[in-house]
């Protein structure tokens, strides 16, 4: 199964060659600017592009949303798990929602020069804008606001699909991006 987005069974970081498990990774290459979800059916083709991943065989990826705009900027987030119809050398993807979060972008921000420069701002809070298919898939408390303006962030749970789609629908935000390590 190849994707373009990021590999997970590679297990490195292809831009350091760190463990994955130890280092923060953009889930897209090139921030979305978006401002809406993208339909998803079922195809025979493997997904595949920015923000699609393969699934490692970790449990659970830790999410941090960032963005670009102003605090208090917002922008939806929403996960597809795909898992295939196999029959012979015959497949067929099907998509399912796994969950929907709306962002809030606060006050704290990279730094000039870094990975994530002095205009990417990371949220402060993240909610559920909607109830997951599978509520197992969420650590419990998903709504997550920081009353000190820290780095918000969520939990998602891998196990069980080959492969998740990550869509971004910016709001008031100008672009949006997410960091994920996996646990």
């Amino acid at each position: 199964m190849a994707t373009t987005g990021i590999e997970f069974f590679k297990n490195t970081n292809p831009q350091t060659n760190a463990t994955m498990e130890t280092v923060w990774t953009k889930v897209f290459r090139t921030n979305p600017t978006s401002s809406s979800f993208t339909a998803r059916i079922p195809q025979i083709a493997a997904p595949s592009g920015d923000g699609v991943i393969s699934v490692p065989g970790s449990n659970w990826g830790m999410i941090m949303p960032v963005g670009v705009g102003s605090a208090n900027d917002l922008y939806d987030v929403r996960a597809i798990g795909w898992r295939p119809l196999v029959s012979g050398t015959s497949r067929l993807w099907i998509p399912y929602t796994l969950v929907d979060v709306t962002v809030t972008l606060g006050t704290q921000t990279g730094v000039a020069g870094g990975l994530l420069t002095a205009t990417d701002l990371f949220a402060d809070t993240v909610a559920a804008a909607s109830t997951p298919v599978d509520r197992s898939l969420v650590i419990p408390g998903l709504t997550f606001a920081t009353s000190t303006n820290e780095n918000a962030k969520f939990y998602f749970h891998l196990t069980g699909h080959h492969v998740i789609e990550f869509q971004i629908n910016v709001a008031t935000a100008t672009s949006a991006n997410l960091l994920l390590a996996t646990l």
